[in-house]
């Protein structure tokens, strides 16, 4: 129930918003940086991180997973915190 009032809350944009890029700082390369993955449909972006030297930590679920398992996100952020510590 919560998964779907947060997905009937969400705009809709056009294709072209997500092709965007975001100019990131110079001075953010230097800040430690971690990924949390929760499916296979960003394999592409955990192996990125991985290439980049950041720590990744998987967590199979859905798109929205941290509305689906707010608890298990929460512990994995706290295990990727302590990772970059």
């Amino acid at each position: 129930m919560v998964r779907a009032q947060v997905v009937d809350d969400q705009p809709r944009l056009p294709l072209d918003y997500f092709q965007q890029t975001v100019p990131v700082p110079d001075a953010w390369r230097s800040v430690p940086c971690a990924y949390l993955q929760f499916s296979a449909a960003y394999d592409g972006e955990a192996a990125r991180a991985r290439r980049v030297g950041w720590p990744v930590q998987v967590l199979r679920g859905e798109h929205l997973h941290q509305v689906v398992d707010p608890d298990g996100v929460a512990d994995a952020l706290v295990r990727i915190a302590a990772d970059l510590a």
